[in-house]
């Protein structure tokens, strides 16, 4: 009896088991001009499962996400902040009974206002305007400097709490630019020290 695996022209059948091997085998090998053209050769008159297939537009549009109720819907800023409620906690929509001081993982209150700040909408909305007026590219270096981009504040973040979400004390920086400045980091630390002694 026959195992299960796909049939090849000469008759035999190859198990799924061989051909995670023979797949194992050869991967990353570099193949000769000629095994190419041989391998080519063999497979000549051996139809893809959908090669020149015509997708009918019904097809295309479930391809395409057509199901989904919100497929090409640009949402509006106040739907964004019921959807961000909503989903607060573990990701539910009933979760909203739960959130703060009635969720079961509540633990007193204890994370930093800080890091509250920087997870809330207003603060992403912040970040977005920043790149989007900066034109996604790193103001010391333009887009030379890569693509991995911070929105750093000028004036530092916890000494102007009024300037934490005004547009004008933002700047798009990439990373290593960003490390370079006087406020990133533990140095960030070092200047509130000296600022509370006087120094």
């Amino acid at each position: 009896m026959q195992s299960k695996g796909y049939r090849y022209e000469k008759g035999h059948v190859v198990s799924k088991e061989t051909r995670l091997k023979m797949r194992t085998a050869a991967l990353g090998r570099k193949w000769s001009e000629e095994s190419r053209k041989k391998m080519s050769a063999t497979r000549k008159g051996v139809p893809a499962h959908n090669k020149g297939k015509r997708w009918t537009e019904e097809q295309r549009e479930k391809m395409r996400g057509g199901n989904n109720p919100n497929y090409g819907k640009s949402h509006s800023e106040e739907w964004k902040r019921k959807m961000s409620k909503l989903m607060l906690g573990r990701r539910r929509p009933d979760v909203s009974a739960r959130c703060g001081e009635k969720s079961a993982s509540w633990k007193g209150g204890v994370t930093p206002v800080n890091e509250k700040i920087r997870k809330s909408l207003e603060y992403k909305l912040w970040r977005k305007a920043v790149f989007e007026r900066d034109s996604y590219k790193c103001v010391w270096g333009g887009k030379e400097h890569g693509t991995r981009l911070n929105a750093d504040h000028i004036k530092p973040f916890f000494l102007f709490p009024e300037l934490r979400f005004a547009i004008d004390n933002g700047r798009t920086l990439c990373v290593d630019c960003h490390r370079k400045t006087d406020t990133f980091g533990s140095r960030q630390a070092k200047q509130l020290g000296a600022i509370a002694t006087g120094v």
